[in-house]
């Protein structure tokens, strides 16, 4: 288990009994004991689908039970489960499509020999999906491509479109306060676009005549600064500037916020180095991306999802069934890793309010069991009393939670409305499981 482990800088983790299937992150300097159940995933993607309604479902059928508990048994509600591409083989998941650097055992995502599920770190740069392009891969890119012959994939230009637009419906509350103060050229008359797709990545804020990113970390950056800054210098060395600021600084002191942008600022008139297209923003004329000449900006550093996936054709990359066009793998992966950061981010958030002392009492109530009991009160399903604050945030953790389960339902092709039927989804599951299982034997 330390092994696998000390490839990967977080795990996921589950409680081997408890009354609510959840499942967190973990820092890698955490040894977990018998009672948790770990995956050894650093990757958004993999959080999104052990944490949807379809995977639910599935453990809580397949699974067993201690007295009216739970109980989450890898070999039946894991090694199982057929996720919508056998874990080391996602969209993108390995340069040219190669064999995974660390493959995996004879029973696909099973249990390793030390009782870990042996789901493997993301084979991208850093935490999961959002943090880069791999060095020398893909048809003439290399680590620092040219600004003139840098290319992505309509499809996956597209896909940042559509997941850039939901963003901006679902700001975290620091990124919505900064907005309000940005937008409409109020500060000095700069022009900020917020949640903006530039290649295969989305940034908090960017101002084009600035060559400025701003960016907003929530408390998930306390775990992987190191990365941020490895991040940041990459995007500088192509020209483009930051501006960081937390989010308990935005809610606390939003006019010292703005001083610090105003301070970023060049002298008036200076040439962009290398110019965005028309349409600030990189929108052409149909209203998909185009593939932009422009330095790339960050992968998600502040309190939105991260979106980078390696730029080429991986498998899966047409249309998944059921589907229009343009709705392919790629975007049904970086959906799933977006709705999956930020709902892991507003909750922990929730948890862990900025400012707010740890050994508060105050923070007493806030336990993800009390906040999920909430959540099945405000859905129907229980009656019992819950802290307000819990009752207070219960809408917001279902619309978060029904963004993931709906992109998961994308990546297989599969209608929302299932969700709601529970016999329909494992059915469709275990056909899926069978037809897999067909094509093995």
């Amino acid at each position: 288990m330390r092994e696998r482990l000390s490839r990967i800088s977080r795990y996921i983790a589950t409680p081997r009994v408890a009354k609510h299937r959840l499942f967190v992150w973990v820092g890698t300097d955490t040894l977990p004991d018998c009672q948790l159940i770990v995956f050894a995933r650093d990757d958004d993607y993999f959080f999104g689908v052990l944490h949807s309604r379809l995977h639910e479902v599935w453990s809580l059928r397949m699974g067993t039970s201690l007295e009216d508990r739970p109980r989450y048994t890898p070999t039946t509600t894991f090694e199982t489960f057929p996720f919508p591409w056998p874990p080391g083989q996602e969209p993108g998941s390995h340069p040219a499509n190669g064999p995974h650097p660390w493959p995996l055992p004879q029973n696909e995502g099973g249990e390793s020999a030390t009782g870990v599920p042996s789901s493997l770190p993301s084979p991208l740069v850093g935490e999961g999906p959002g943090m880069g392009v791999l060095p020398g891969e893909g048809p003439g890119m290399g680590a620092f491509p040219e600004p003139d012959r840098w290319n992505i994939p309509p499809e996956m230009a597209y896909a940042m479109t559509r997941i850039a637009r939901q963003l901006r419906k679902n700001p975290t509350p620091s990124e919505a306060i900064l907005w309000l103060a940005l937008q409409k050229r109020q500060l000095d008359g700069r022009k900020f676009r917020r949640q903006m797709p530039i290649g295969p990545f989305v940034v908090d804020f960017y101002c084009s005549s600035e060559r400025l990113i701003v960016e907003v970390d929530g408390p998930i950056h306390e775990s992987q600064r190191a990365l941020d800054q490895e991040r940041q210098t990459l995007l500088e060395s192509l020209g483009l500037r930051f501006v960081r600021v937390t989010a308990a600084q935005v809610e606390a002191d939003l006019p010292a916020v703005l001083r610090a942008i105003r301070a970023a600022f060049g002298p008036a008139n200076s040439p962009h180095p290398w110019p965005l297209p028309q349409n600030e923003g990189g929108e052409s004329a149909t209203g998909v991306p185009s593939s932009l000449p422009s330095p790339l900006p960050s992968p998600r550093v502040g309190e939105g999802p991260g979106m980078g996936v390696l730029p080429g054709e991986g498998p899966g990359m047409g249309v998944l069934p059921g589907e229009g066009p343009g709705m392919g793998a790629v975007e049904a992966y970086l959906a799933i890793s977006a709705a999956a950061r930020q709902l892991h981010a507003e909750r922990d958030a929730w948890l862990n309010p900025p400012g707010v002392d740890p050994s508060s009492a105050y923070l007493k109530s806030r336990t993800l069991t009390n906040l999920y009991n909430a959540l099945n009160v405000w859905r129907g399903v229980e009656t019992m009393r819950v802290p307000a604050e819990a009752a207070d945030f219960a809408p917001r953790l279902a619309d978060l939670h029904r963004v993931l389960d709906e992109a998961v339902c994308d990546a297989y092709g599969w209608p929302h409305d299932i969700l709601a039927d529970e016999e329909e989804i494992l059915r469709r599951l275990l056909a899926l499981n069978l037809e897999r299982a067909g094509k093995k034997s």
